[in-house]
């Protein structure tokens, strides 16, 4: 028979046992949840960073929100002759992803790269995706003229390919915000990441490498101001003296008043920046502007 002081000795072993047993073992790591970016520029036009006509009547805008798990198409067309409120159809696509998409650039009417961040990992990815070439614009016909808004049908191009072309679960290279084209290479793109700042980096499509090309920290060829991610815009253009001249702007807190600004130029056409010249204030060479028989865009 166990008496008073026995028992609680025996409480005492089973407690130190109880306590030991729970910190045996390697204790399993708490892993977060990866958390849909927050998308501030999400749409991106055919062809352009926002939407317009592609001719024929046509114009086509992809967005994308944060948070989404597909990618929009909207299509618009007017029949011809007609003003574009005149007559004007409209239709929709989408494309479901396994990722929150978080950028978007149309390199030719039959090509897209859509990057984002992996929902499973947090992992940054960036895809190329090809439509059919024969089919660049919808097809539509309309039945039932007189109702109002007239019955269509529409014929969309078909996406023919999807080649992932750059993954990473690299802090700072995990959140493509804004791409652009290379204007040397058909297989080589300028990306900035939302995640380190804005930092412009050069990726090969073919090998998946990303190579830093502007940073306000060391270590990348050519140093410039962080440009923060927030209402980022870019466009490319070859000037005929220049070269390959690729400009990426932000605005503070979204103010219309207080652009800042880097140019990246190409001057050997070679596919490798030589300069960078960092802008205030939106205070970009009057010359681009008034030169517009040397400039072509990208």
């Amino acid at each position: 028979m166990v008496d008073e002081r026995q028992f609680h000795s025996l409480c005492i072993v089973l407690l130190v046992v109880f306590v030991s047993g729970c910190g045996a073992g390697s204790a399993t790591p708490i892993v977060e949840a990866p958390t849909p970016p927050v998308v501030l520029s999400n749409s991106v036009g055919w062809g352009d960073v926002t939407s317009r006509s592609i001719g024929e009547g046509y114009g086509c805008n992809v967005s994308f929100g944060t948070g989404d798990e597909r990618v929009r198409f909207g299509w618009g067309w007017s029949a011809p002759g007609a003003l574009f409120a005149e007559d004007h159809h409209v239709g929709s696509q989408h494309f479901e992803v396994d990722y929150w998409p978080t950028a978007a650039r149309w390199f030719s009417s039959t090509r897209l790269v859509v990057g984002g961040v992996l929902r499973a990992s947090g992992d940054g990815v960036i895809e190329l995706w090809d439509f059919e070439a024969h089919l660049e614009k919808p097809r539509v016909e309309v039945f039932d003229e007189d109702l109002d808004p007239p019955i269509t049908v529409w014929t969309f191009p078909e996406r023919i390919h999807v080649r992932r072309v750059y993954t990473s679960s690299t802090p700072g290279t995990r959140e493509p915000t804004s791409m652009l084209p290379n204007g040397a290479s058909s297989t080589s793109i300028f990306v900035a990441f939302a995640d380190n700042d804005g930092d412009v980096y050069s990726l090969d499509m073919n090998t998946g490498v990303a190579e830093p090309v502007v940073s306000s920290r060391p270590g990348a060829p050519h140093q410039a101001r962080t440009l923060t991610p927030d209402c980022m815009l870019s466009y490319g253009f070859e000037h005929v003296t220049d070269g390959y001249v690729y400009v990426l702007s932000n605005l503070d807190g979204c103010n219309l008043h207080d652009f800042k600004t880097i140019f990246l130029v190409d001057h050997a056409r070679n596919g490798s920046i030589d300069s960078v010249t960092d802008m205030a204030n939106m205070t970009v060479p009057n010359r681009y502007f008034e030169e517009k028989d040397q400039v072509r865009k990208l």
